[in-house]
């Protein structure tokens, strides 16, 4: 099958294909590492206004989760408000700009409809289930863009800047000092919520090989690492 297809990418789950240093994300390439760097291209507002909403829609995440019927009813379209404030920021910064916004709304019409409130207020449902699941991506997807722009930030002002030369084994060594550094932990311990998703350089992936082929060139195949992220970043 072409590299890119067939990936289940929304708001909870992120698919994506590598092969030969080349990122296959909904069926078009980029080249390896293009999202972290257009993540630290994204605006400090931007970054500011995500964590904003993010921790709008947290405080309402724990008032939901103890609230009656009627409070329940009531608290839904003021969460639905900060979720359409938080998606609309959340457009700004890939790979979430890539992926289907029609299909965002509709997620969002179907689980705030009054035909959903019985299934929302009924213990153990699959429905509530999802509800709060996606509602705490809402909140953790912003705290995990602000982490990585801190940590990059940080590596590349305190190590890249200072390489003697800018070369593989230079930047390997950089990476373990940075990751090795007691300053650069206790950083990362300071940011709110760190343990919502902690930077590590192991981070939580399923990683699977597919024999594939590439999507503009049928004449080429191989075998890709296909990699699910069903973490926040």
């Amino acid at each position: 099958m072409p590299l890119g297809i067939r990936q289940n990418n929304n708001f909870l789950h992120l698919t994506m294909d590598v092969w030969q240093d080349q990122i296959f994300f909904n069926e078009t390439v980029y080249p390896a590492g293009h999202f972290a760097a257009e993540l630290l291209n994204v605006p400090e507002e931007t970054i500011r206004e995500l964590v904003t909403h993010g921790g709008a829609i947290s405080h309402q995440v724990e008032a939901l989760a103890l609230a009656g019927r009627g409070e329940f009813i009531n608290l839904l379209d003021g969460t639905r408000t900060s979720l359409e404030k938080l998606l609309d920021a959340l457009w700004h910064c890939p790979p979430y700009s890539l992926m289907d916004k029609r299909q965002e709304q509709h997620t969002l019409e179907v689980l705030f409809s009054p035909a959903s409130h019985n299934d929302l207020l009924k213990p153990a449902s699959p429905v509530r289930e999802f509800f709060f699941r996606y509602l705490v991506a809402a909140f953790s997807i912003p705290l995990g863009i602000q982490h990585f722009a801190v940590a990059a930030r940080y590596f590349e002002e305190g190590y890249l800047r200072r390489l003697k030369k800018r070369t593989e084994t230079f930047f390997a060594m950089a990476a373990h000092d940075c990751f090795n550094s007691e300053w650069f932990w206790d950083m990362m311990r300071d940011l709110p919520v760190p343990d919502i998703e902690p930077f590590t350089i192991t981070p939580d992936l399923r990683s699977s090989y597919v024999f594939a082929r590439h999507p503009k060139q049928e004449s080429e195949t191989g075998k890709g690492n296909r990699i699910c992220e069903p973490v926040f970043l």
